[in-house]
């Protein structure tokens, strides 16, 4: 959508409009992308133009857009009608890509999970204009109109009671910035009662995610290409890199804690080390680490005693048949605890690598690019 606008071109004479409120409806997934599905060459297809390989464009990818700082270009407000794009670990992007657009987006509505089918997002769509037409807020009303599903929200504070009566007289969103100590941005799940203020945390120490098919060439995993089947997919015999470094001035590692959370850490699957990974392998000889069965959390020991980064190597499993991993609706990012030799007792530097994680697609090396 945003991709294909932005480098498509209009046919000869036509115009371009920009769309004051913006409803897409399409396939989505849980690292922040949406698009439609590949489909195979079809020999017996008609006319002989459609039986080729269709091997679709993503719509857009939030992460990319928030990295090349851009934005959408017309719409107030958004509706994504669409699986997934809209989980809490995309919100610090998609606050970004929002404060980015021309005007400031006020706010975007959609799901953190899977979304209805057809049927049921129709009935959903009536329902919504319906409330809004009712004089409810354009958050009540995707909530009033979406109960019983896994609908989610990024709404701008100064627009929580915008309504669309009102459309032509909203006031200008003053502040749209997003640090570690400002939030003008509030995030909203159906599955969690309160209310999250969108922030920018700073980070106190780095993490370097790198993924490879054969043990021997990796690629790094970053917010900008959680879309890439072949750079940041979860999928088996797959090994992923690990490196924890930069930590605070004048500290060395002593401990790393690994916790691999799916989705958000209040989700009901909350998978231990070896669920995700078969085995573990220092590619130096700087790390050691072991995964012990049901334990969640991988505790990785540096070798040196002063040391200011450690790697490690997990691989995993040859099949992949956990019932809980389902292709294309599970997310996996790495919380992070770094025990220093300045940090108190229990309370290590902690961070979580929501937008640095892995997308699992299936038992198929046929992803969508």
């Amino acid at each position: 959508m945003l991709a294909q606008l932005r480098h498509g071109a209009p046919t000869p004479g036509a115009q371009v409009f920009a769309a004051d409120l913006l409803y897409v409806s399409s396939h989505g997934w849980l690292g922040g992308f949406a698009g439609g599905f590949l489909i195979e060459e079809w020999p017996d297809a008609k006319p002989a133009l459609a039986r080729r390989r269709y091997d679709p464009s993503k719509y857009y990818a939030v992460g990319e857009l928030a990295h090349r700082n851009e934005g959408f270009a017309g719409p107030k407000w958004i509706i994504l009608a669409q699986c997934s794009t809209l989980n809490s670990a995309t919100w610090p992007l998609w606050a970004r890509v929002l404060a980015n657009s021309n005007p400031h987006v006020r706010g975007i509505l959609g799901y953190e999970e899977a979304s209805p089918f057809p049927t049921g997002a129709a009935f959903i769509a009536e329902k919504f204009f319906a409330n809004l037409d009712n004089k409810e807020t354009f958050l009540e009303a995707w909530k009033n109109a979406n109960s019983g599903q896994h609908w989610a929200a990024v709404v701008h504070k100064d627009a929580l009671g915008d309504r669309l009566d009102q459309w032509r007289n909203f006031a200008e969103l003053a502040d749209v910035s997003t640090t570690d100590t400002v939030s003008n941005y509030r995030g909203f799940l159906s599955s969690v009662s309160r209310v999250e203020n969108i922030v920018e945390p700073l980070l106190k120490f780095k993490l370097t995610l790198k993924s490879s098919l054969d043990g021997k060439t990796f690629n790094q995993i970053t917010s900008a290409n959680l879309q890439s089947s072949q750079i940041a997919a979860y999928g088996a015999g797959r090994t992923y890199r690990m490196k924890i470094h930069d930590p605070p001035p004048g500290e060395v590692i002593v401990k790393v804690i690994v916790t691999w959370i799916h989705i958000r850490p209040t989700h009901g699957f909350k998978p231990t080390i070896d669920q995700l990974f078969a085995d573990t392998k220092a590619p130096g000889t700087d790390a050691v680490a072991t995964i012990i069965p049901g334990k969640q959390t991988l505790d990785i020991l540096p070798l040196g005693a002063h040391q200011t980064e450690i790697t490690l190597d997990l691989v995993a499993p040859n099949t992949i048949t956990h019932p809980k991993i389902e292709a294309h609706h599970s997310y996996f990012w790495p919380r992070i605890e770094l025990v220093t030799n300045a940090t108190p007792p229990g309370k290590p530097h902690k961070f979580d690598f929501k937008t640095t994680g892995l997308v699992y697609w299936g038992h198929c090396n046929c992803s969508p690019p």
